[in-house]
């Protein structure tokens, strides 16, 4: 099996998933070979423009070095397909020359693979048998999931499934290198809140809990900082209703502050609460699962007790 961002996949299972994101994409444009020939003519599907793809994804996890070899001569071998069921490919495209051979695979951890991609198309492109089913600027190109981000987000909502980043729990290593790279004065302020939170504790559980809640606003700070960016890279419209939210809550939060008498863990409940509701009318649980929800819920108290804007 394959892990990415979106997925884990077999051979299988990938090529069934690619069928779905094309036919998403390029609606009734897009025909599926059946899988009981597609295997000799080297192509899984095909568009009614000349475009033709080629789904791979090995069963097992693989080192880059491996995954590269494996990669190369899946190109190399079904290229070789062209020339080898060139009747049969004229009659399925009906004359329709080919102009791009898409190698669709979840995941690339070589770049050589794109250059030995341009290579082949160049060879196949000067290959004067082949002149009646390729075009004379015959590309191939490799296309992974991220090349999909749309049609994947389409199609979860199609089955109702929401967004989830597979991160893992932020370490104590993470946060002691945070702690060793982060701005004194930040350090300070979360010293100086966190006191607040807990001054009618006494020696040594005041000190206990503090440095416990200070790690976890780091913890959180840190695991959050990596969801935004993983939304902000591959679902960029709701990356910015999101930030409009939290910037939303965060201009009147300064004076709600100055303003309220609530004591600091009440304050702190009535600003993750807000932002829940903000989050919540704005429909983001019809796109993230609750608990990305909760990691942007605990990232926006987090900056913010390291700001001055959630003050007590």
């Amino acid at each position: 099996m394959i892990k990415t961002e979106h997925g884990t996949y077999h051979r299988e299972s990938w090529e069934s998933y690619c069928h779905i994101l094309l036919k998403i994409k390029y609606d009734l444009d897009y025909q599926d070979i059946p899988a009981s020939t597609s295997g000799d003519y080297g192509i899984e599907g095909f568009t009614a423009d000349g475009i033709v793809f080629q789904c791979y994804c090995p069963d097992d996890e693989m080192d880059s070095k491996t995954l590269y070899k494996n990669q190369v001569d899946k190109v190399t071998r079904d290229l070789k397909k062209l020339e080898k069921n060139k009747k049969e490919l004229l009659e399925l495209l009906q004359g329709k020359k080919i102009k791009t051979w898409v190698f669709l695979t979840p995941i690339v951890k070589n770049k050589e693979l794109v250059k030995h991609c341009k290579v082949k198309a160049k060879e196949y492109k000067e290959d004067k048998k082949l002149s009646d089913l390729i075009e004379k600027d015959f590309n191939v190109v490799v296309q992974t999931e991220k090349d999909y981000l749309i049609e994947i987000h389409k199609k979860n909502k199609l089955i109702n499934e929401k967004i989830f980043f597979d991160i893992e729990n932020i370490n104590e290593e993470e946060v002691v290198d945070w702690k060793a790279c982060a701005d004194s004065l930040v350090i300070e302020t979360l010293i100086r809140k966190s006191s607040k939170l807990f001054e009618n504790e006494s020696e040594p559980e005041k000190s206990i809990k503090i440095n416990k809640f200070i790690d976890t606003q780091i913890k959180n700070f840190i695991k959050g900082q990596k969801v935004i960016e993983r939304m902000k890279k591959h679902y960029a419209l709701v990356y910015e209703k999101q930030s409009r939210v939290k910037s939303t809550i965060a201009s009147d939060l300064e004076m709600e502050v100055m303003l309220n008498e609530e004591p600091p863990k009440k304050l702190l409940k009535t600003a993750l609460g807000n932002y829940k509701t903000a989050m919540k009318s704005e429909k983001m649980e019809d796109n993230f699962e609750i608990g990305v929800l909760n990691d942007l819920g605990q990232e926006a108290i987090a900056s913010w007790l390291m700001e001055c804007l959630l003050d007590f």
